[in-house]
């Protein structure tokens, strides 16, 4: 286990993952709530992201082989064309859409609401998700799994 290698590894999802794209997306989501409410669901949501994430990386890649058929090689050029055609959309399209309000609902169901949509597509999407499968294979479980919590550990510092 290389510490170079997870914090690369690491680097890369971080990239992938866009937290700093997010930011608008998120503030149009909370618009409204609650310091505490926000606090929670932020939290919630890079919780969420990360078991998403390592799950995935867990398993993923004898989904992806034993389900659909789709080999690593396959899984590599796919996720290149999908991290091509998010950032030509993130180029075209602004990035400061509103997101669905949720603000007349109680707290602890504002963020169920708000989690899935936030966590999952917008922040683990298919890009980040195949990053996990890729370094999965390149470099094995536990530094993929190290550089998956460091990652999420850095977004949910910053």
């Amino acid at each position: 286990m290389d510490i170079h290698v997870i914090f690369v590894n690491a680097l890369m999802l971080i990239a992938v993952l866009n937290p700093f794209g997010n930011v608008p997306l998120f503030i149009g989501m909370i618009d409204g709530m609650e310091k505490e409410i926000r606090k929670k669901l932020f939290k919630a949501i890079a919780i969420t992201g990360f078991f998403i994430t390592w799950i995935f990386s867990l398993i993923g890649e004898f989904l992806m082989t034993n389900f659909y058929k789709i080999n690593m090689n396959e899984l590599r050029m796919a996720g290149g064309l999908i991290l091509i055609l998010m950032a030509i959309k993130n180029l075209i399209f602004s990035s400061a859409r509103k997101g669905q309000q949720v603000n007349k609902l109680p707290p602890e169901e504002q963020i169920k609401q708000a989690v899935i949509p936030m966590a999952f597509p917008m922040m683990v999407g298919p890009g980040s998700l195949t990053t996990a499968l890729i370094g999965r294979s390149e470099y094995g479980l536990m530094s993929n799994s190290l550089s998956i919590f460091v990652a999420f550990i850095i977004i949910f510092l910053v």
